[in-house]
């Protein structure tokens, strides 16, 4: 095989998934496809204009050549390669299991507040899942939420800190389904392509509030046990 039709098996592969996730009709064209999945993938939309690019090239080789033997473009063995791998990024996404750190350390509300402070503190987070027994999430203790507790200890004194449980500050402890002033948390599933992550982090920047962290759940459901936890440091394990 010449490198053009290498290049053409490789790229009607990828114009079927689109034809085949969008049941379209043979008439519908590549770049209308592409329009289509750009909308609803940020995978695609991450090689939206690469994969436009390769359209170009793919028209130019099927339409103004006289045959595939003596193509107007010959595509270079690089390029195919790049087109195989776009095709299994969009294809095989990385999820978001793939990028959470799934060693979450939480607490419950019957564990030490002091320890907890302490483990945070040593560790350098910013935010601890607190679970109920049923391993879902209850609440978030974040820097926030001690903030808040701590203006209240100071000025009502009316309990001790250092010897209080997780429990006793329940009350200051962020919602897990982000209804809190300044502050959002999402459960995704774990499935998730990680592209989208990394998107819900961009829009948040451009918000009212803030993204703390992204809990990964089995269905993204906040009544589920968790599987893991995503927090901006974790998208740099972003491959795709």
């Amino acid at each position: 095989m010449t490198n053009a039709q290498l290049f053409i098996e490789e790229f009607n592969k990828l114009e079927a998934y689109f034809r085949k996730r969008e049941n379209a009709d043979n008439w519908v064209g590549f770049a209308e496809l592409l329009a289509r999945q750009s909308k609803s993938s940020a995978v695609v939309n991450n090689y939206k204009k690469e994969l436009r690019d390769l359209g170009d090239l793919r028209n130019a080789i099927v339409h103004q050549s006289r045959n595939y033997d003596d193509p107007i473009a010959e595509p270079h063995s690089e390029t195919i390669t790049h087109l195989q791998e776009i095709y299994t990024h969009i294809t095989k996404p990385q999820t978001a299991r793939d990028i959470a750190s799934t060693a979450v350390y939480t607490a419950t509300a019957n564990d030490d507040l002091g320890d907890v402070l302490k483990k945070m503190g040593q560790e350098g987070f910013t935010q601890t899942p607190i679970l109920n027994e049923g391993g879902t999430v209850e609440s978030v203790l974040s820097e926030h939420a001690l903030l808040v507790c701590m203006a209240h200890v100071y000025d009502k004194g009316d309990f001790i800190l250092e010897a209080a449980k997780v429990g006793d500050i329940a009350r200051y402890l962020d919602a897990p389904t982000g209804q809190d002033t300044n502050t959002i948390y999402l459960f995704i599933s774990s499935n998730r392509p990680a592209l989208e992550v990394k998107d819900l982090y961009s829009k948040s920047m451009d918000g009212d509030k803030r993204l703390m962290c992204v809990f990964v759940t089995k269905n993204g459901k906040v009544t589920e046990k968790l599987e893991g936890m995503i927090t901006p440091w974790d998208l740099s394990r972003i491959t795709s």
